[in-house]
């Protein structure tokens, strides 16, 4: 039931917000010009195409990146007393890009754009690969492999002819397989919280398991073709997938995030130039809250066990063809 009164409280809330803002934006209109009253029409496309190019879609760009980080893995000590060795990981991302500029009236364009992107992306999580040494001694090893699909959006400033800044924001489904390289050690451990590692090891260990993550970051793009990212990255990998109670979950994070988009979208009518600095503090800062309830609780806010956490530094670099 209090799930239920937050969700209809949030739609409520959702719906009030959508009525200001469409009567708010009429007046907007005399500074940005927006043909047919949508929002998307205040962009314009970024990435010029000759006659030859490529059918991948209106806008959209190959991409390719590569990223490299640290890997720090947990799970919450009421549920498991052992610590892990500090990782390292490594990820590839195979997907598409679009990048348009906006408009602020009729061949005039802003220096502020936006970017979209939606990838696969392959990772590889193992003690071999962090940048920082620790003794092995009385800290479990674990090696994981990871597969997933994600979406990125963010709002950004033109610098130059083929430079730009991005502060975007990821969100991610991901499948990972998770192997324990050592046993949990008895020593100082009662039989019960001993046993109760095991469970947890037995259950995560050795096996494909669902789970999600967001991302938050800058991309640094110095060329038409190449840039480089630095993000800061919370997933969980659940033990169990419980269908909907993960989608209580996602549905209380996706009023959140919907909530923000309707508060930003004047920012950009608005005050474009603050605009990609407040969405990405807004929507970061919901994904994180979420994540770090979440790590007590995988489905928050339904009670539910903890997951198996994994929080990530990492610089990678971007092509686009």
């Amino acid at each position: 039931m209090k799930i239920g009164r937050i969700l209809i409280a949030a739609a409520i809330a959702v719906v009030f917000l959508m009525t200001r803002t469409s009567a708010s934006t009429s007046g907007a209109d005399t500074v940005y010009h927006i043909h047919e009253g949508k929002n998307d029409n205040i962009w314009e496309n970024y990435d010029k195409w000759g006659d030859d190019k490529l059918n991948y879609g209106i806008f959209d760009r190959p991409m390719i990146e590569v990223f490299w980080g640290s890997a720090k893995e947990t799970i919450h000590p009421n549920a498991f007393k052992e610590n892990f060795l500090d990782n390292g990981n490594i990820e590839l991302r195979l997907g598409e890009s679009s990048k348009r500029r906006m408009v602020r009236s009729p061949g005039k364009t802003h220096n502020i754009i936006k970017q979209k992107d939606s990838y696969i992306f392959l990772g590889n999580i193992k003690s071999s690969y962090s940048p920082t040494k620790q003794s092995k001694e009385h800290l479990l090893e674990t090696s994981s492999w990871r597969l997933g699909i994600g979406a990125t959006s963010g709002l950004g400033y033109k610098m130059g002819d083929a430079a730009d800044i991005v502060l975007y924001h990821t969100s991610a489904l991901v499948w990972t397989k998770t192997d324990f390289l050592d046993k949990p050690n008895p020593n100082g451990l009662s039989v019960n919280d001993y046993q109760k590692d095991w469970d947890v090891i037995n259950t995560i260990g050795n096996q494909i398991r669902f789970g999600t993550l967001f991302e938050g970051g800058v991309k640094f793009q110095f060329a038409d073709f190449i840039g480089v990212k630095l993000g800061y990255e919370r997933s969980v990998v659940f033990p169990r997938h419980m269908f909907w109670y993960w989608v209580e979950s996602e549905i209380v994070e996706g009023i959140g995030q919907g909530l923000i988009d309707q508060f930003t979208d004047p920012f950009v009518r608005m005050s474009p130039s603050a605009a990609p600095i407040v969405t990405f503090l807004l929507k970061n800062g919901l994904s994180y809250a979420m994540y770090e309830l979440r790590n007590k609780h995988m489905n928050w806010p339904v009670n539910t066990i903890a997951p198996f956490a994994i929080e990530s530094f990492k610089i990678g670099v971007n092509f686009t063809f």
